[in-house]
Formats: structure tokens, sequence, C-alpha cells
């Protein structure tokens, strides 16, 4: 029994402390999401153009759902009608989830709530 324990402590210690030759650490601990300074432009704005807008919808010409997300304008459009933030959460229901291939990440959706917030600058 106080092998195993020993083993055990060894192991633990080695897997937590484990670092390359440069002293970064192999097993790094999740990188928190930063929502402090979000920008539309620098955080928002590529958000959409790979989840919204790169597979033909929400854009000129293709307004899925009546909502263009191709300028700020048309996006601040989508923001008012309330009908974002339930979408992008999945908390709509059905169809009305967007992206509707699959949810956001927990922290893109996070940064454009907290975006949106802030009341959703054009910046």
């Amino acid at each position: 029994m106080n092998k195993f324990l020993v083993l055990s402590g060894l192991a633990l210690f080695f897997f937590l402390g484990c670092e390359t030759d440069s002293g970064e650490r192999l097993y790094p601990s999740p990188v928190a999401c930063d929502t402090g300074n979000i920008k539309y432009s620098a955080n928002v704005q590529p958000i959409l153009q790979a989840n919204c807008m790169s597979q033909g919808c929400h854009i000129n010409g293709n307004a899925n759902g009546g909502f263009q997300f191709d300028t700020y304008d048309n996006f601040k459009m989508t923001i008012t009608s309330g009908k974002l933030l339930n979408a992008i959460r999945y908390t709509a229901g059905g169809s009305k989830n967007m992206p509707p291939v699959g949810k956001l990440n927990d922290c893109d959706i996070k940064k454009i709530e907290a975006w949106v917030a802030r009341g959703y600058p054009n910046n």
C-alpha cells in the first residue's frame, strides 16, 4: 500500500511538474477567455467571418433569415432585433440555433456577449 502511495505521488509530481528544456510547461493550464477589451473589428468580426459568413450565409445577396453580417450596420440590426444572443447560445430552439452546423465555442460566445453588453460599439 505504501509503495502505491509513493509511486502515485511521484507520478503526480512528474505529471504536474514537467517542463521542456526551455522551461515551457508540457501541460499548460487552460487559457482564460479574455472579454475585457472586446472590439468589433478585432474580436467580433473575425468570429462572424469564420462562422456566419464563410459558408455563404448572412452576406450580401444571401441574407439567411433576413440578417446580413457583412457590415457593422447590418450586424447591428441583428443585435437590436434581440435574436442574436439566443441563437448563438442555442436557446432559440430548433432551426434558429446559429450556426446550424454546431454551437460556437464558449469563449466566442462570451466575447460577443461582452461586446453586446457594452453597447456593441463600432470599434
